[in-house]
């Protein structure tokens, strides 16, 4: 995944004096290796943090003083402090991982490994791996259950999510989700999981009793459409890709735009012989 990530510290966390009721905002920049701190008050940058290289998910802990921070390129995890805002120590993962969920109580973290292909289960206290779980290819999202007995990650090249046993490390359950799942989230009432699935531009909604998918909410965007008024030629746009890139969008090379993108090759209002509108 390229981009950025942001978390924001909330006001009612319980954190050092430093750090206490700041709101502060932060965002990962992977291309640039950094953390940026932002006052929510002014949107200024107050502060640029080196970190390792592409620093992609990030989650605090439960009261707030720590920072965890997944660093791609470099196979770690960096922990900032949040009252000092530097770098305070370092978790080894393996290769590229993608996100994290946390497991405060029992010393774990769970980290999706993209380029491994599976989920690193990490002994917070030891700095160690303790276990390597083969998941689907490219996993992305990762969310530990309420009582930390199971592991959700998702699988992006293979559109499924998976429910993993924590204390066997054995995949229990699967299901087929939308195009490209990334992330998840449980509900507020504990009774679904919600996954985004980027190219299907939709939100999948798990039953997670059945584990089963019961509904989508769809974030298509609208395709432009236009009518000719001289022949009643309507045109759809379509926009033409392939699992993992766009292969063309209007306007295209070769093809006539004369008065919009949507236009293609044929007969245009001065040849055609058809005027409806007159």
């Amino acid at each position: 995944m390229r981009g950025f990530a942001v978390v924001i510290l909330c006001a009612l966390a319980c954190a050092p004096a430093a750090a206490k009721d700041t709101g502060l905002i932060f965002v990962s920049n992977e291309k640039t290796n950094n953390i940026i701190v932002i006052d929510p008050k002014t949107y200024k940058v107050v502060n640029d943090i080196k970190v390792a290289r592409r620093p992609r998910d990030m989650h605090f802990n439960a009261d707030h003083t720590k920072l965890y921070i997944a660093c791609g390129d470099d196979d770690v995890i960096d922990i900032l402090d949040v009252a000092k805002q530097q770098v305070i120590g370092r978790l080894k993962t393996g290769p590229s991982p993608e996100a994290f969920g946390m497991d405060e109580k029992r010393s774990r973290i769970y980290v999706s490994d993209e380029e491994g292909s599976s989920l690193s289960v990490i002994d917070m206290d030891r700095n160690i791996i303790v276990q390597e779980l083969p998941t689907g290819a490219e996993p992305e999202g990762v969310l530990v259950s309420e009582d930390g007995k199971t592991v959700y990650v998702t699988s992006e090249a293979g559109d499924l999510v998976h429910a993993i046993n924590a204390a066997t490390g054995k995949v229990v359950r699967d299901v087929v989700a939308g195009l490209r799942p990334r992330r998840i989230a449980a509900t507020p009432d504990g009774k679904a999981l919600w996954v985004t699935a980027e190219l299907a531009g939709e939100v999948d909604i798990i039953d997670r009793a059945k584990f089963v998918v019961t509904g989508s909410i769809a974030f298509l965007p609208p395709l432009a459409l236009s009518v000719r008024p001289w022949d009643h030629q309507v045109r759809q746009a379509i926009l033409l890709a392939a699992p993992y890139s766009v292969v063309a969008d209007a306007p295209i090379e070769g093809f006539l735009h004369r008065t919009n993108q949507l236009d293609t090759l044929g007969d245009d209002e001065p040849e055609s012989p058809c005027h409806l509108n007159q």
